[in-house]
């Protein structure tokens, strides 16, 4: 009797140790949902430059155009549209403010979610693993800046882009192909980035099957390419400019190559370099197949996402966000290795198996208690809410014009109308020939010199603001909050409206 309790203990260990991994992918899942769902309703940002994605919906959502020549009234960020346009008719169906654009995200992370437990299910029929390969995205929530429920596109687009790769792999018809490639356009009209993500996919599909491949490459290509052709005609050749020009200036003039090995040590090896492993090992175990459909798609999905997080992570103040790619291919292979990790180790020490079990058990329970955080501080507070308040009731107030360098959205709440984003200004300023520049530096100058504004409120003073002269027709009256501990941004750059200036007397040339 003692000797058949006694070998009860490696299974009952082995039951034990793979519940608690379970539930910890279970509670990440939850702690992302309520997070979100307590977050959904904020009226004021969540990271810094919500408002200004706010503001173009705003446009889209009056019947204006969103890629049109800057002005001090506006000037668009080099995004695609699709995530904009469906803001906005999310919109018209709500109250407005930041809802219905973080709606659109959380639903797409619910949805990437679904799709990446669908796929590895069916990859290899265990319910365990895809649990896993969800639970560990989730658990990526706040080490990817917690982008999967705010107000950006970058969630519709690794929906979209998944959906087309659930399609690719699972059919081979050029039918299939079509609809995949226009779900990958449509991506790239959500963000530029799928384009990049989608080349080594496009490429692993012509070895596999080069009509299917053609099929799906010629309806990407053709799909970006007259849709280019038809928004440039409707906006007089702006879209090139903030869509193409704009982000490739950018990333050219910013680009360190110091934070290639930053990405790879501290964004991804150091958080999920467990995950990596198991990855590599799937990949590894694979090799012979290398010229199989599974194996061309998941490594042409690997080197796309993990190849995009890096390119967009490299460039100066590139946040989080841009490794949402990387985590989520991480999670895929991650569960894809677990049946083929746990049969390895089986084969490899044969009669102890269980023991062998529970050392995978604890190994990936170490994973995910590696990306443990706390949910309260990603959650604005009700001081963070009254301080918002008193500013829109504040710019309300002000007898005239305020601008709001770096959240205009806030103005427009007040009604006090819409002004360009002084990050919008320093982007644009980057791809405009030096006379159309010099115009529209004259424009914010001359808004400046002649006091338009009966107040600016500004984050920090820094370029170009130093350029249109703001301490020589303005000064500094106060400050916007009393306190330093409220309304920062819960993710993003750490910054806030933090001085009032007032304009100088006429009498000051």
């Amino acid at each position: 009797m003692r000797q058949n309790r006694n070998c009860n203990v490696p299974a009952l260990s082995a039951g034990l140790l793979k519940g608690l991994l379970i539930s910890a992918a279970g509670a990440f899942i939850a702690v992302f949902i309520v997070t979100a769902v307590m977050r959904m309703g904020y009226p004021f940002e969540l990271e810094w430059m919500e408002g200004t994605v706010a503001d173009h919906v705003s446009r889209l959502a009056e019947g204006r155009a969103m890629y049109v020549p800057p002005s001090v009234r506006f000037i668009p960020f080099g995004y695609t549209p699709l995530y904009f346009y469906m803001a906005a008719a999310f919109r018209a169906c709500s109250s407005g403010g930041f809802f219905p654009l973080r709606l659109i995200s959380f639903l797409s992370s619910l949805g990437c979610l679904a799709l990446l437990f669908l796929y590895v299910r069916r990859e290899t029929r265990s319910m365990t693993a895809a649990w896993l390969a969800a639970g560990l995205f989730s658990a990526t929530y706040a080490l990817s800046g917690t982008w999967f429920d705010i107000a950006r596109p970058d969630m519709l687009f690794l929906f979209l882009f998944m959906a087309a790769f659930f399609i690719l792999r699972y059919s081979e018809s050029a039918g299939s192909a079509v609809i995949a490639g226009f779900l990958i356009a449509l991506a790239f009209l959500t963000k530029q980035s799928a384009l990049a993500v989608s080349l080594p996919v496009m490429a692993g599909l012509l070895v596999y099957s080069r009509k299917q491949g053609f099929v799906f490459s010629v309806t990407i290509i053709g799909i970006i390419g007259v849709s280019t052709l038809i928004l440039d005609r409707i906006h007089d050749g702006w879209y090139s400019v903030y869509v193409f020009d704009l982000p490739r200036a950018r990333w050219l003039a910013t680009a360190v190559a110091g934070k290639f090995v930053q990405f790879w040590t501290q964004d991804l090896i150091a958080p999920l370099g467990i995950a990596l492993l198991f990855g590599l090992a799937y990949l590894y175990a694979n090799r012979k197949e290398w010229r199989s459909r599974p194996f061309l798609l998941h490594a042409g999905l690997a080197l796309g996402m993990i190849g995009s997080s890096c390119f967009v992570r490299i460039e100066h103040g590139g946040y989080l966000n841009s490794l949402i790619p990387a985590f989520f291919v991480c999670a895929l292979l991650f569960g894809l290795s677990i049946p083929r990790v746990y049969a390895f180790f089986k084969n490899a020490f044969p009669g102890h198996g269980p023991a062998a079990g529970n050392i995978l058990h604890v190994i990936m329970l170490f994973q995910f208690a590696s990306l443990v955080y706390y949910p309260p501080y990603l959650i604005p507070s009700s001081a963070d809410r009254e301080a918002g308040e008193n500013l829109i009731r504040h710019i309300a107030e002000t007898g005239g014009d305020v601008w709001l360098t770096h959240h205009g959205y806030y103005t427009g709440a007040a009604g006090k109308g819409e002004w360009a984003s002084l990050l919008a200004l320093k982007n644009v300023l980057r791809v405009l020939p030096p006379d159309r520049a010099d115009t529209l530096i004259a424009e914010f100058d001359a808004a400046i010199k002649h006091r338009k504004f009966a107040a600016v409120i500004v984050d920090e003073y820094q370029y170009p603001l130093t350029q249109l002269g703001l301490d020589r027709y303005y000064h500094r009256s106060a400050p916007v909050f009393a306190s330093d501990d409220v309304f920062w941004p819960v993710t993003g750059r750490r910054t806030r409206p933090e001085w009032i200036y007032t304009p100088e007397s006429r009498d000051n040339p």
